[in-house]
């Protein structure tokens, strides 16, 4: 048997290729894990960032997905936690908002209600200033009418006590009849003044048991019916 004896170049060639293979392939595999790592790494990043913008923007109930243990999901299980706090206390804050408006809604409509009675009063107010001062004029109106009509009524008694002397009144009937008329409308003018001066007096109340239709023939009584109105008592 005969051995061949390689040249050694040849075979140190041929070591330092599989040596460069080698160490290409160990290049690719690190870069292609290299580069995988790092996708999954800046995937996983840019949820996170997507899901700090989603938040940012009012919607505090996103969570992040939590599907790991590294530093990762650790900072998406922190970004949850904030959001949720932030989620709590906006919460409390809307219901603050919301007691706010109630209590104020409520104080408004008191302060309305108690507008309304304050305006009521002053209206009551002014009311009983107007009656004071209508009182207070009716009671001079009475007292200024009162004395010109108690002259023209002495004067009626006297045109009455000359005219049956004189007969004349049996002449002229008519004069009597006028003069009569005029007495009666001196009566009617002292009750329209009594009852004015009765309105500006203040006095209790005097309450007794009467009967209605006493009470209606009373105050029809003091009616001067037009002609052609006929009224009719039925009081069953």
């Amino acid at each position: 048997m005969t051995l061949t004896k390689l040249p050694v170049v040849g075979l140190r060639d041929r070591l330092i290729a599989n040596h460069l293979i080698v160490t290409a392939a160990l290049s690719l595999l690190v870069l292609s894990v290299g580069y995988t790592v790092t996708r999954a790494i800046t995937r996983r990043i840019l949820r996170l960032r997507d899901g700090a913008v989603v938040i940012g923007n009012g919607n505090l109930s996103f969570r992040i997905e939590e599907n790991t243990h590294d530093e990762i999901g650790t900072l998406a299980h922190e970004f949850n936690r904030m959001s949720g706090r932030l989620n709590e206390k906006n919460n409390q804050l809307e219901q603050a908002n919301h007691d706010l408006e109630r209590r104020v809604s409520e104080r408004t409509e008191e302060l309305q209600q108690a507008n309304v009675q304050l305006l009521e009063a002053q209206s009551q107010l002014v009311r009983t200033e107007k009656f004071g001062v209508l009182g207070e004029l009716s009671a001079g109106v009475a007292h200024d009418l009162r004395n010109p009509l108690g002259a023209i009524r002495n004067g009626i008694f006297f045109l009455k006590t000359r005219l049956t002397k004189s007969e004349a009144l049996a002449a002229e009937p008519k004069v009597a009849e006028y003069l009569q008329i005029m007495d009666e409308r001196i009566t009617q003018c002292d009750k329209i003044i009594e009852d004015l001066i009765s309105f500006t007096r203040i006095s209790s109340p005097n309450y007794a048991v009467v009967t209605l239709s006493d009470v209606l023939e009373t105050t029809l009584s003091s009616i001067d019916v037009p002609d052609g109105i006929t009224v009719v008592d039925n009081y069953g």
